[in-house]
């Protein structure tokens, strides 16, 4: 059994390493800001190039504005993660964020040519949450949904099934994907920090996810087959006693 004095230390613990990591992104970010800044003006510059040399030039600037941008993309995912949140948390019908969410993913999933379906509880009861952060690791899960299908080419069906259950004190909701599935040696090592299976991976997006969940007295699992897909399962309590929306 934890003491209130060791959970006070941890706690105390977290908020000094969020603070440091908050001051060292600070000072990460602002001369990444001022290369990028300036090789947006080179790119300018160049941009009229019809030499061989010069052409070689531009395409040097554009790898390193990329590499620029995703620097800054770990930078605040690192922030996301090592900084302690505080959660303004309200009752709310988890179906209406998950409609939302689809529908604004909806054109990145028809450029991948990918199938979203969603099966929500009308019955699930209202859940307590900070929507910008649930929202944020909803998003997460689904766009790794998306990706998961990244490397398959054998041309089966490229589905995202969206689904709620509702529960006396709680809410199931399940994302899930008909790729090629989770190796079993990665398995567990998904919401590790630092671990990722993608190249321009910064293996913060699951372990932020889970730190979200978690924030919320919830749950995050999930279950994969090879060849078959991987669904995520994520519990979030119910708000107030099970109450649905409008009672």
């Amino acid at each position: 059994m934890v003491s209130m004095s060791e959970r006070k230390k941890k706690v105390d613990r977290l908020t000094f390493l969020g603070t440091l990591a908050g001051g060292l992104a600070h000072e990460i970010k602002n001369p990444l800001s001022t290369i990028s800044i300036n090789l947006q003006l080179m790119h300018e510059d160049w941009q009229d190039a019809e030499g061989p040399r010069e052409k070689r030039t531009l395409k040097r600037i554009a790898t390193l504005s990329k590499e620029i941008d995703r620097l800054e993309g770990i930078v605040n995912d690192f922030l996301t993660y090592a900084r302690g949140f505080s959660l303004e948390k309200t009752a709310e019908n988890i179906n209406s964020v998950l409609v939302d969410l689809t529908t604004f993913l909806d054109p990145e999933a028809q450029r991948r040519s990918i199938e979203v379906r969603t099966f929500l509880d009308p019955n699930a009861p209202l859940v307590q949450i900070d929507t910008k952060y649930i929202r944020l690791a909803l998003m997460n899960i689904i766009q790794n949904a998306f990706q998961a299908f990244d490397d398959d080419d054998d041309g089966a069906a490229r589905q995202v099934l969206v689904g709620t259950r509702g529960f006396k004190e709680s809410v199931e909701i399940t994302v899930t994907d008909t790729a090629s599935g989770i190796p079993p040696e990665h398995r567990e090592r998904i919401f590790q920090v630092y671990f990722s299976t993608k190249r321009s991976g910064t293996g913060l997006g699951l372990a932020t996810v889970k730190r979200i969940i978690e924030e919320h007295d919830g749950t995050i699992s999930f279950t994969s087959e090879e060849g078959k897909g991987t669904s995520f399962t994520v519990h979030l309590p119910a708000a107030g006693g099970g109450k649905r929306e409008g009672e």
